[in-house]
């Protein structure tokens, strides 16, 4: 989320496990005609992947999630989506992005010690669940890598990131945001302490469905608290 008029960056995670009512098909307008109880993450399958609407699916659904049944009323403007695979490159296009370890993870390093992150370690880094903080350690990763490579490219200047990542973002990557807003995003970044930007992740209690699936029920009191202190806030 960045608000342009407050200087601010804030990163929210949503656990792949959330159970929600996720949008199974959609007409024209958007507006969903038919939905089912499921994982968060299926939403970007049900309307069909990269090459179809599984973007619009995944906003629509995350959207109606943080709206918290109409209590709010926040847009999801734009997306990027970028296939796993991508990341394996942009680690390596990068040079390498390092950051500090917060736990010990098997293969990647121990707490404590900073790491280069590259295509070698990098599944390891962002997707270990076992051993490693499970969902909320994993979660957390991936919020730190983000950060990382923000920085990392921010060092980089606007000029050699371009011509270094621009084959690879083609490739990979998926998003509705025009090359001017792309531009605008990155002369913001340029100027944003990095350090300033926030993070937070929804939080849930597990359960089991009656089909015996693992997930999570989000806990409603603090999740509106959350979008009141940082997204309602920032409509006004």
């Amino acid at each position: 989320s960045v608000n342009f008029e407050k200087n601010t960056m804030h990163l929210t995670s949503i656990p792949r496990d959330m159970w929600v009512k996720v949008p199974k098909a959609m007409d024209e307008s958007g507006k969903v005609t038919k939905s089912v109880n499921q994982r968060i993450n299926t939403a970007y399958n049900f309307g069909g992947g990269p090459d179809k609407d599984g973007a619009k699916f995944a906003l629509k659904c995350t959207e109606d999630f943080l709206n918290m049944d109409g209590q709010f009323n926040i847009k999801i403007d734009y997306f990027v989506s970028i296939d796993i695979d991508g990341l394996y490159k942009l680690a390596d296009d990068l040079g390498g992005v390092d950051v500090v370890m917060d736990r010990d993870v098997k293969g990647v390093g121990s707490k404590g010690q900073t790491v280069t992150i590259t295509s070698g370690n990098i599944d390891a880094y962002i997707r270990t669940r076992k051993g490693a903080g499970d969902d909320p350690g994993r979660v957390s990763r991936q919020q730190d890598y983000v950060m990382a490579v923000a920085k990392k490219i921010k060092e980089m200047g606007t000029t050699e990131a371009v011509t270094k990542l621009y084959g690879t973002i083609t490739q990979y990557a998926k998003t509705n945001l025009t090359l001017e807003q792309c531009l605008s995003l990155a002369a913001f970044v340029k100027n944003f302490d990095m350090d300033n930007l926030t993070k937070y992740s929804i939080v849930g209690k597990g359960f089991t469905t009656s089909g015996g699936a693992s997930v999570l029920k989000a806990d409603e009191k603090s999740m509106k608290q959350y979008m009141l202190d940082y997204f309602y806030d920032m409509t006004e």
